[in-house]
């Protein structure tokens, strides 16, 4: 007998007169009844047994496994008690395994626990299938015994109170039109051999508060009707046919029909065998379609050849010429055990079905599983008081997700048997408030840990594919969304030049208003940049330069510079999206530069830079600045000792003396940065190139000026310029450990000597003594006192 029909139990309430009856015939009606799977029979019949003798062990085993399968917990547990604490019966070892199940069922989970922890200490090898059960049933009480202590604040579960349920099993809650259709077997058959006639089920409707079978038509049979289910039309409903193929055994069959505005079923026509199986039971239909695929999708509950276990869920989709695809079994969510009682949520595309075989309260639990295209991405137990220690079955959700029914048998269903304590299905209501959920993504940077601001989030919906939103920050590293309960979902961080981030989640545990935080943390898209220097003469490999890279797109990053004494590679690490500048320098060559978009590129970049060797002549002209009265302040000779790098380090170090005495701060230090230092550089530069051309046998003539301000009488100007020119020509003599200087005296190189004093500075710069601001300090003034390098050319 499958467990769809334990779900289902049949009432056997006995018409044979007891009075007269010997132990042995109450003792052969029992075993008859239990071998039939009567369990209600059974137990009323060992209850007359145990009257002739209340210690028969065996009429006491066989009454506690039928109060069992007859969902009577209590009576099951005193009867096994007794057998194993008062007489002490130790035939039957699964007895303690069985106390396990009876009180996990009641939710006693630690008294359940104690029961399989001595079933597997001592009797862990006589059955295997009780050892292997025990194990996992023993973690799940420990499971339980936490999660049942945490249910869901906002879910409020009630017994419906209208005639829609019964002292008998009423099962299969299904939604139409604001009425609820459902099952129910509160029926007897009308043409039965048997007496009392077995139970069958019809199917039945609550329209506006009345209740009553909904097509008298469709259920005048004494077959079992129910298991309803409809299709995305509103009018094409699915159902169930039952019939006993034993005495207590049902298997079931799928039809199909279409209600007419009267809400008669017409055009019934049983499933083909591509579906139905005349060897096993085919149930519980339910409908719906997966995204991405328009056709819609038949789910059902079958026994048959080719499942993980005993009852299993199975899915076929339906093509539009009204063809079945050869189902499928949906092992993702199937065990050895049952599955049963599918329904599929069209809104979010889960399904939702109850198992005895997963981690659960006992029972029977409702499970959610999550789909994502056609594959199951999750599976979630759902808290209590939806679940309990007793069985949950025919979970159905509202489109909006605030109202579930469900069928159990708990506590609080009506009592079959008030003696018995025996409960059947009763169809409750679970009314769902809404939790206020936000997501709170924060974007980081992977290598430095800081906010990433200017990056692009996008939430979507796992189930369906669907982009629920797109927010790009440019102030912040925070994005706000809005969520709902019981959803999969991805959020994902893009920004220009890094690799993005994602993470998935579900919102399916949470049970408060509240924020969700996640944190992407995104790498910088890394491109290796490979840099070569050639001479551009030569196309030979050059050594000994240095190459600079400059991120344009964010300036504020600091530049970085690398040298190379030895080679000519350069190896850096760019981010992909940004544009860079590279510029190669070396002593002797002209300074080349080049850009880089890195957008679109490879992971690996070459550029090769080709430096020209300097040509003499782009220095000229070459000014260099000196300090007032310098060299040798007062001094009326021509000649000097000093060199001008000395006058130039004393010089540049009162830069900010002249820029707080003349006023004008910036326009002083660029000044100084610019001119004052940019001539000192460029001067070395040139001595290198002379030093070169030089060696290279050339003759070179250049020719200086020397100039002063307008401070002092014309003849002294005349001749400090001179000793400024002298200054740069002792300089020059000593560059190259003397190198330069040998060529001057060898007249190599042959300098020529202009002093023009003060006779060519502007009639607007100051020449008062007293005026030191504007005589001295003014920029005017200073850009006056210079030599300057103003040709240059080779004798052949």
């Amino acid at each position: 007998m499958t467990r769809i029909v334990y779900i289902l139990l049949i009432l056997f309430w006995s018409q044979v007169g007891l009075f007269g009856q010997t132990k042995a015939q109450f003792v052969d009606a029992a075993e008859k009844a239990f071998s039939d799977k009567n369990y209600y029979a059974a137990l009323v019949y060992f209850n007359e047994v145990l009257d002739f003798d209340k210690n028969d062990t065996n009429a006491l085993l066989k009454s506690a496994q039928a109060a069992q399968e007859f969902n009577s917990y209590q009576l099951a547990i005193q009867r096994y008690e007794y057998l194993l604490d008062t007489l002490e019966y130790d035939e039957d070892k699964s007895i303690y395994f069985r106390l396990g199940e009876l009180y996990q069922r009641i939710g006693e989970y630690e008294k359940s626990g104690d029961y399989y922890d001595m079933y597997l200490s001592q009797y862990s090898d006589d059955n295997d299938y009780f050892t292997q059960k025990a194990r996992v049933e023993k973690v799940a009480v420990d499971w339980a015994r936490l999660k049942s202590s945490e249910p869901d604040p906002n879910v409020v579960i009630s017994r419906l109170e209208s005639e829609v349920n019964s002292n008998d099993s009423d099962f299969g809650p299904m939604v139409k039109d604001s009425n609820l259709v459902f099952s129910s077997m509160r029926f007897k058959e009308t043409k039965s051999k048997y007496k009392p006639p077995r139970q069958i089920s019809k199917i039945m409707q609550d329209k506006d508060g009345v209740v009553g079978v909904m097509d008298e038509k469709l259920n005048d049979t004494d077959l079992s009707l129910g298991n309803t289910a409809l299709a995305s039309d509103n009018k094409t409903i699915y159902f169930t046919k039952c019939e006993y193929v034993e005495p207590q055994k049902l298997r079931c069959d799928l039809y199909k029909g279409v209600l007419n505005e009267n809400e008669m079923v017409e055009e019934i026509v049983m499933l083909p065998n591509t579906i139905n199986d005349t060897t096993y039971t085919t149930t519980q239909p339910s409908i719906g379609k997966l995204n991405g695929d328009e056709r819609e999708v038949l789910f059902f509950s079958s026994d048959r050849i080719g499942g993980k276990g005993k009852l299993d869920i199975w899915y076929s989709f339906i093509n539009g010429d009204g063809s079945f695809e050869s189902p499928v079994n949906l092992a993702a969510i199937n065990t050895s055990e049952d599955e049963i009682t599918p329904f599929f949520h069209n809104e979010t595309k889960n399904i939702f079905f109850s198992s005895n075989g997963k981690q659960g309260f006992g029972g029977y639990d409702i499970y959610q599983a999550v789909f994502v295209g056609d594959s199951i991405a999750d599976i979630f137990h759902l808290d209590a008081p939806t679940n309990s220690s007793y069985h949950d079955i025919y979970y159905t959700l509202s489109p909006d997700q605030r109202k579930a029914y469900f069928s159990t048998n708990r506590e609080g269903a009506l009592y079959v048997d008030e003696y018995l304590k025996s409960c059947c299905f009763d169809i409750f209501e679970a009314n769902i408030t809404p939790v206020d959920i936000k997501l709170r993504a924060l974007t980081y940077d992977k290598n430095t840990a800081l906010d990433l601001i200017g990056a692009r989030v996008t939430l979507l919906d796992m189930t369906t594919g669907e982009v629920i939103a797109v927010i790009t920050n440019d102030t912040s590293n925070v994005f706000l969304f809005p969520l709902e309960k019981g959803k999969q979902y991805m959020v994902k961080a893009e920004k220009l030049g890094y690799k993005p981030d994602s993470v998935s989640f579900t919102t399916f545990d949470i049970k408060e208003s509240g924020e969700i935080v996640k944190k992407l943390f995104l790498e910088p898209d890394i491109i290796k940049l490979d840099v070569f220097t050639f001479d551009d003469d030569t196309k030979l490999a050059l050594e000994g330069a240095t190459v600079i890279l400059e991120n344009l797109t964010d300036p504020v990053k600091p530049q970085e510079l690398k040298f190379n004494e030895l080679s000519n590679d350069f190896h850096f690490l760019v981010e992909r999206g940004k544009t860079y500048r590279i510029t190669a320098k070396r002593d002797g060559y002209t300074t080349t530069s080049d850009m880089i978009d890195s957008r679109g590129l490879d992971n690996t970049i070459k550029k090769d830079l080709f430096l020209k060797p300097l040509n003499l002549a782009a220095y000229i002209p070459l000014a260099l600045y000196f300090d007032n009265d310098e060299p040798d302040p007062d001094k009326k000779t021509t000649e000097t000792n000093k060199r001008y790098n000395d006058l130039y380090n004393n010089y540049y170090k009162r830069r900010n003396t002249f820029a707080s005495r003349n006023g004008s701060r910036t326009e002083t230090i660029e000044f100084f940065e610019n001119d004052v230092k940019g001539g000192h550089d460029k001067l070395q530069k040139f001595m290198e190139g002379l030093l070169k051309e030089l060696e290279a046998g050339q003759q070179i003539e250049i020719t200086m000026k020397g100039f002063a301000s307008p401070r002092y009488d014309v003849k002294y100007n005349l001749v400090l310029a001179q000793r400024r020119v002298m200054s740069i020509i002792n300089e020059m003599k000593r560059y190259g450990g003397g190198k330069l200087g040998s060529y001057i005296n060898s007249n190599r190189l042959i300098i020529n000597q202009i002093s023009y004093g003060e006779e060519l500075s502007p009639s607007e710069i100051d020449d008062r003594l007293r005026n030191e601001k504007g005589s001295i300090y003014s920029i005017g003034a200073s850009r006056e006192r210079k030599v300057e390098v103003i040709s240059i050319k080779a004798k052949l």
